[in-house]
């Protein structure tokens, strides 16, 4: 799996009621059978989550890819 900021990156950020790129962290490759449930379990050791979302296909299936957005920029640089 490979974590990124989104900041860095030209990817839309999952929507948020505050929109900073610095606390938006893109995540990608990991398993298509990888679920919403299991994303934050990933990064909750790295601080608050505000929100979280696997990409999916039109069958719902896993992308492989996702957004994590946490409380602070802080929680996102650590996670990096």
């Amino acid at each position: 799996m490979e974590v990124y900021s989104v900041a860095k990156t030209s990817f839309p950020a999952a929507p948020v009621k505050e929109l900073d790129p610095q606390k938006n962290v893109y995540i990608k490759n990991f398993g298509s059978s990888f679920s919403d449930k299991k994303l934050p379990a990933l990064f909750d050791s790295f601080g608050e989550i505000s929100s979280c979302m696997v990409a999916k296909t039109p069958d719902v299936k896993s992308k492989r890819f996702g957004f994590v957005t946490c409380k602070t920029r802080e929680s996102a640089q650590v996670a990096l």
